[in-house]
């Protein structure tokens, strides 16, 4: 049998809604929602730039935004599931070209719906199992893959990972659970790795902006990181294995300059409600009409 060398981790797409990646095609002209595009342009490099193959692809949940519900359906490109999976299915297709094996962990059922239609993103994908938790042997240890982390509320993503792998080794010890050596989870759309001699502790970072919700919840806190996580086999590590992130950097929001503060009356504007307008800066258009920028 053949050990796994290379497992990529990949998710919390939350693809259809206005602030996550979305294939180009489904974007509308108008508006331009930058935000999106330059997810898209880091989602192409990643991609690109990955492995020709690798042995496991873990999708990490959340492929999808859901019906969001709570907002009225508001913040969606559509409020269909069908769209949004289909969305998701055109994005991860060409990550499971590359991959032997792919597994799908089941996200938050407030976006990935209970009635899961992401079956269709499996039968088109090929993925071979779809469940809440894996435990898989890697030959020099166990890996465990899960959407959430373990509740409770900390300041700290150290603490929440200390946590994580404590109670993972109070499990073990107890023979509930196998003894897991790297840990996987997601759902906090931030990238952290936790190392112990006895096991390593690894979030996964997401592909969505900021939106309204996380802005009014805690602006500072909950800024994500752009990206996936892959996973060699290296024997200089004290695992066998090294972690490798594929991160991006978080675009900007637009801040009022002195220019447009002097003798100028400012109508408050939530960037984060109008993605078009907060992430990237566009080109101011010349007086002839166009960018400016032709030559």
């Amino acid at each position: 049998m053949n050990t796994p060398k290379r497992i990529l981790f990949v998710g919390d797409l939350h693809t259809g809604g206005h602030h996550s990646v979305l294939p180009r095609k489904r974007l509308p002209e108008f508006p331009e929602f930058p935000g999106i595009r330059y997810l898209n342009d880091c989602w192409d490099n990643a991609v690109f730039n990955l492995p020709e193959m690798v042995d496991i692809t873990f999708f990490m949940g959340d492929l999808v935004e859901g019906t969001n519900r709570k907002a009225e359906g508001t913040g969606l490109f559509s409020t269909k599931l069908s769209d949004q999976v289909e969305s998701a299915i055109e994005l991860l297709a060409p990550i499971a070209a590359r991959s032997k094996t792919v597994f799908r962990v089941k996200g938050t059922d407030y976006h990935d719906s209970v009635h899961n239609p992401l079956l269709a993103l499996d039968i088109e994908l090929g993925v071979r199992k779809a469940r809440q938790v894996f435990d898989v042997d890697l030959g020099s240890g166990i890996l465990n893959v899960a959407h959430h982390p373990s509740g409770g509320g900390a300041l700290y993503l150290g603490t929440k990972l200390d946590k994580e792998q404590r109670l993972a080794g109070l499990a073990a010890l107890a023979k509930k659970v196998p003894h897991a050596r790297w840990i996987f989870r997601a759902h906090l759309h931030n990238f952290a790795h936790f190392i112990t001699p006895m096991r390593e502790v690894i979030l996964t970072p997401c592909w969505k902006l900021p939106d309204a919700y996380s802005v009014k919840g805690n602006y500072f806190g909950w800024q994500p990181d752009i990206g996936m996580v892959l996973m060699e086999e290296d024997e200089r590590s004290l695992s066998g294995f090294r972690v490798v992130p594929i991160l991006y950097d978080l675009p900007q929001p637009r801040v009022i300059t002195q220019e447009e503060l002097d003798g100028t009356m400012i109508d408050y504007v939530d960037v984060f409600d109008k993605p078009l307008e907060g992430f990237v800066e566009l080109p101011e258009e010349s007086e002839e009409g166009g960018t400016g920028d032709e030559d």
